[in-house]
C-alpha cells in the first residue's frame, strides 16, 4: 500500500475542506446582503417658491399721476395712485389727504400775514398746527434740505427727514416757503413697518417731494403774485 507523504495528506485534506466550503463562501455575501436593511431614499425638496414684493402704490416707478383738485384755497395737486388718496375734512388753511395703503397724509397749507413773514416763522406755524411734524424735526432726522423758489414769486426750503420708533421706520418731506406778507406750506407724513421698510419709506419721499409737493398749484396765491407783480 502506497503511503502519501504527510504533504500530500494535508493538500488533499485541503482540498477537500476547500470543496465543502466553497458553496458558504459564495453563499455569504448573498446573505449578509439580505440582512442589510432597505432604506428608502427621501422624496427630493420641493422648490422654493419666489414671490417678488408687491409694487409700493406711491414710489412704483410704474404709478401713474394724476391730478386732485380742493374747490376751498384753488388747490391743485399731482398724486401717484390718486385714487387711493382721500380728502380729509379741511381745517383753517390746510387742505390735507391721506392714503390708507401706505399709511402716508399730505398737508397744503397757504395764509397771508400783514408783515414781511421769515420761512422760520412760516415754518413754526405749520409745526403748531401740525403735530405728528414735530416727531421729525431733530436736527439728527433731517438728512437733505434744498433751497427752492417755488411756489412762483416765493423763496423756501424742501427738507427730508427719516426716524426710527420701535419698528415702524418714519419719513417726512417738507417744503416751507415764504414771500412778502405771505407763507406756504406742503408737507408729506408716511410710515412702513414691512419687510425693506427704510428703503420704501426713502423712494417715497423722492418721489413725493420732486413730483407732488414742488408741483402743487394754489390759484388764490398764484393770482395774488401776479397782481403785486403787475402793481411793481
Amino acid at each position: 500500500m502506497l503511503i502519501l507523504s504527510i504533504t500530500a495528506r494535508i493538500y488533499r485534506l485541503f482540498s477537500a475542506r476547500s470543496l465543502t466550503l466553497a458553496p458558504l463562501a459564495f453563499a455569504l455575501p448573498g446573505s449578509l446582503v439580505a440582512c442589510v436593511p432597505h432604506t428608502e431614499r427621501p422624496p427630493p425638496k420641493a422648490p422654493v417658491a419666489f414671490t417678488r414684493p408687491s409694487p409700493d402704490p406711491l414710489s412704483d416707478p410704474e404709478a401713474r399721476f394724476a391730478w386732485r383738485s380742493a374747490a376751498s384755497g384753488g388747490y391743485r395737486v399731482a398724486l401717484p395712485d390718486a385714487r387711493g388718496w382721500r380728502v380729509d375734512v379741511h381745517s383753517g388753511p390746510w387742505f390735507s389727504l391721506s392714503h390708507a395703503a401706505t399709511h402716508s397724509q399730505l398737508w397744503f397749507g397757504a395764509w397771508r400775514a400783514s408783515r414781511i413773514l421769515r420761512i422760520e416763522e412760516c415754518a413754526e406755524k405749520a409745526q403748531r398746527e401740525l403735530p405728528k411734524v414735530l416727531e421729525l424735526e431733530s436736527p439728527s432726522a433731517t438728512f437733505e434740505r434744498t433751497q427752492v423758489s417755488m411756489p412762483a414769486g416765493f423763496e423756501g426750503e424742501l427738507s427730508l427727514a427719516q426716524a426710527q420708533r420701535v419698528s415702524e421706520t418714519l419719513g417726512r418731506a417738507m417744503l416751507i416757503a415764504a414771500r412778502p406778507g405771505a407763507c406756504f406750506a406742503a408737507v408729506f407724513l408716511t410710515q412702513s413697518s414691512d419687510s425693506g421698510a427704510l428703503r420704501r419709506v426713502l423712494e417715497r419721499l423722492t418721489v413725493l417731494a420732486d413730483r407732488t409737493l414742488t408741483t402743487a398749484r394754489f390759484q388764490q396765491i398764484e393770482e395774488r403774485v401776479s397782481r403785486d407783480k403787475t402793481h411793481e
